[in-house]
């Protein structure tokens, strides 16, 4: 499943979300998991969904609160990264959560992402009650589509629309070759 696990520290007075992004680019993350993040911010920003398509409201933390757990995900989409990052802080008397939209380092921020070895990829999606879903393609599909396979050759939008049931995965209509494995599943938020 994980390609690489990534572990790496964000330094006090860094902006967490901003350094994630940062450290992706840097070593050429396109795809993956935020497995996990522990540490302390001084202040955070979180969003939080309040109607659809994507009409989210901001409400600002001050601490120092401690980092109890985030996880989240790693996708292109189009040619832009996104990492979308939920996160629970706590305080003596608090306890909160919600998608992360800025939070300043306190102490430190411990950060553990899974690299994948396939590609996240986000699109549109009308046919959901979100506005936003995901499609998973192999990365060696992307890269050996070789003419023999006419079924191996699909864009993750065309795996996506073959794949898609009301319930999951269509199993009478996927493709019958091994490198074509991917699931798609809706998400919840717009970026």
């Amino acid at each position: 499943m994980f390609k690489k696990i990534h572990m790496f520290r964000v330094k006090p007075g860094q902006e967490l979300a901003a350094e994630i992004t940062d450290y992706c680019v840097r070593h050429g993350i396109t795809s993956g998991v935020v497995i996990g993040i522990i540490g302390s911010v001084e202040s955070a920003r979180l969003n939080f969904l309040r109607e659809l398509p994507g009409k989210y409201e901001s409400v600002q933390y001050e601490g120092p609160l401690e980092v109890v757990c985030a996880q989240g995900s790693v996708a292109l989409k189009g040619s832009d990264l996104i990492t979308h990052v939920h996160i629970q802080l706590s305080g003596r008397d608090q306890c909160r959560g919600g998608h992360l939209a800025q939070a300043m380092v306190f102490s430190t921020a411990e950060v553990a992402i899974g690299e994948l070895d396939y590609q996240l990829v986000r699109y549109a999606d009308s046919s959901a009650s979100m506005s936003w879903g995901f499609s998973q393609t192999r990365l060696d599909q992307i890269r050996d589509r070789g003419p023999e396979s006419s079924a191996c050759h699909r864009t993750p939008a065309t795996l996506e629309r073959t794949w898609r049931s009301g319930s999951g995965i269509d199993t009478r209509t996927r493709p019958r070759c091994r490198i074509s494995r991917g699931l798609s599943w809706n998400a919840g938020a717009t970026y």
